[in-house]
């Protein structure tokens, strides 16, 4: 198994830590005085900490190369970076070379957004990293080798490492500001001014949280919902029920799956909303809004399907839809050479128009698994290996979709265990 070289890279430089703090505070064993000592220290506490800043942009370059993005990478790099900062802020501030007021805008900000990334991360929304996010974490090192250098240039009567400190605080607490604003903008908190529900933006068929109409894509071979076509935002009309089919994924599918969505979430795509757990499956028909009197009759179209599916069906790469100019979802393709899903998509809709429930599209169903969504449509360009996996289908299931104040619900009301024949391997 190849070594995940950007995970040690991230931990390197959280070992440098202690050492900066050594040079920085401590006294160099081997300098002439006590004076020299201090300067010599200040210089090799500069040199580490410079050492450690520019680890944090060659973990991200290898991730990236060798393919080895991690949920463990994901948490320790921005973990690394705040521990450098603080730890760097709070030596100058017991070296009484910092304002006290200054280490604290600056650490209580890191804190508050991390707390607000968690807030997100829980509703899987992605919030990347900005320019001005960018120019501060840039900022703040240059203040910090600044005012530990202190260098005699001064202009306006104030020192360079002065002007680099207001420079950080600025941007610090503009870069904050950003963050939260994009936050509310995404989770649609109070007074965003953007829709309330979990459905904003483009969804696919297998989020089925709004009543709408099917939206013909530019490449019309997949099938794309979205959400601006919904007739009411509050779910279903009084006395109707939105329902619709599809095939859940296996546990050792879904983790594959989650991996898939872990990569995503490092691409710093803006807008970037991941399916959650019980919203990932393959949708086979959208039933739409029916009266509560008919869920009788999609049941039993569930119910009354072949057990034995028969052939091979696999996940494939990733792909954003309707086209990479203008993502609405990323999806998994899916591999089916034996026309697997087809098949069950054509048992299902049969007995669903026999019983009136729905009609068929004159498109072609091409079947894919929606992974995460875009709001606003997003220019992307995914990159992903992922690796060939089998998917059985194991069971077909009727759900009905129910609208909360934090997303679709699904219940399934019906479920068909399935077999397929032949051997099933990745």
């Amino acid at each position: 198994m190849r070594p995940n070289l950007p995970n040690s890279i991230t931990i390197f430089r959280i070992l440098l830590i202690p050492v900066f703090m050594a040079f920085l505070l401590g006294n160099v064993p081997f300098a002439d005085n006590a004076r020299s000592a201090q300067e010599l220290g200040a210089v090799l506490a500069v040199i580490v900490f410079a050492v450690a800043a520019a680890s944090d942009s060659l973990d991200g370059y290898f991730a990236r190369r060798r393919r080895q993005v991690t949920v463990l990478g994901a948490l320790l790099d921005p973990l690394a970076d705040k521990l450098l900062v603080s730890a760097a802020l709070l030596a100058l501030v017991e070296m009484q070379k910092l304002s006290a007021w200054v280490a604290m805008v600056i650490i209580a900000r890191e804190f508050a957004v991390s707390g607000l990334r968690m807030v997100a991360a829980a509703e899987n929304v992605i919030i990347p990293a900005s320019r001005w996010g960018k120019a501060k974490t840039v900022s703040q090192m240059a203040a910090i080798v600044g005012v530990i250098l202190e260098p005699g240039l001064r202009v306006g009567g104030y020192g360079v490492s002065s002007y680099l400190l207001g420079l950080a605080v600025v941007l610090t607490v503009g870069s904050g500001v950003d963050y939260f604003v994009k936050a509310r903008e995404r989770l649609h908190l109070p007074g965003s001014g953007g829709d309330q529900s979990e459905t904003t933006g483009a969804t696919d068929v297998t989020e089925d949280t709004t009543p709408r109409r099917p939206v013909r894509p530019r490449r019309p071979e997949l099938r794309i919902e979205t959400s601006s076509d919904r007739r009411s935002e509050q779910g279903p009309s009084p006395g109707l029920e939105r329902l619709f089919v599809a095939v859940p994924l296996p546990p050792a599918v879904l983790e594959r799956v989650q991996s898939e969505q872990a990569k995503l979430s490092t691409l710093g795509i803006d807008g970037l909303r991941l399916m959650r757990p019980e919203q990932l499956h393959v949708t086979l028909a959208f039933i739409g809004e029916v009266d509560a009197s008919r869920r009788e009759a999609a049941r039993l179209v569930v119910e009354g399907l072949a057990g034995e599916v028969g052939g091979l069906t696999f996940l494939g790469g990733v792909r954003p839809l309707p086209s990479p100019r203008r993502a609405r979802v990323i999806a998994l393709e899916i591999d089916d050479p034996e026309h697997v899903f087809t098949r069950l998509h054509d048992a299902v809709m049969v007995g669903l128009e026999a019983n009136g429930l729905t009609r068929r599209e004159t498109r072609p169903f091409r079947p894919h698994l929606t992974i995460a969504r875009l709001n606003p449509p997003t220019s992307v360009q995914p990159r992903s290996e992922c690796v060939r996996a089998a998917y059985p289908v194991e069971s077909v299931q009727l759900y009905r979709s129910e609208l909360g104040h934090d997303g679709a619900r699904y219940t399934v009301l019906a479920s068909k265990a399935t077999r397929t024949t032949g051997t099933m391997r990745a």
